[in-house]
């Protein structure tokens, strides 16, 4: 009985699939094959190599008003909106994630975009999100 009945649950799904699949009824998307050499390329990016990142020693580091999103530090006795990294050289460089030298004046260096923002740009979304 069982068996009898788990043939005709397959028969009765095989022919529900089947009648579903009306072949006349599918529509091509697009009236012909996208051309691979229009496509477009990006290239590649530029390797960043990371260096070793050094402590922030004094209290000359920039204030934000957006601090927690923000890196600020005090490199070498001068403010640096960035953070400083030691070159393979063994000297200490500000930078805000590869950006040399800091963020510009009226700017800050944004630990979500990881670049410089204007410093008056509010929290991105999802920042309250523990880093």
């Amino acid at each position: 009985m069982v068996r009898a009945l788990s043939r005709f649950f397959w028969v009765a799904l095989f022919s529900v699939s089947c009648a579903t699949h009306d072949a006349s009824r599918i529509q091509d998307v697009a009236s012909a094959a996208p051309d691979q050499a229009s496509m477009r390329q990006d290239p590649p990016g530029e390797i960043v190599q990371r260096l070793p990142e050094v402590e922030s020693v004094g209290d000359c580091a920039p204030r934000h008003e957006h601090a927690s999103e923000s890196r600020a530090s005090c490199i070498e006795g001068r403010p640096c909106r960035g953070f400083g990294v030691r070159d393979e050289s063994g000297r200490v460089l500000c930078t805000c994630y590869g950006e040399t030298g800091g963020c510009a004046e009226g700017q800050r260096c944004d630990v979500r975009k990881l670049t410089c923002v204007p410093e008056d740009e509010p929290q991105s979304a999802g920042a309250d999100i523990p880093l």
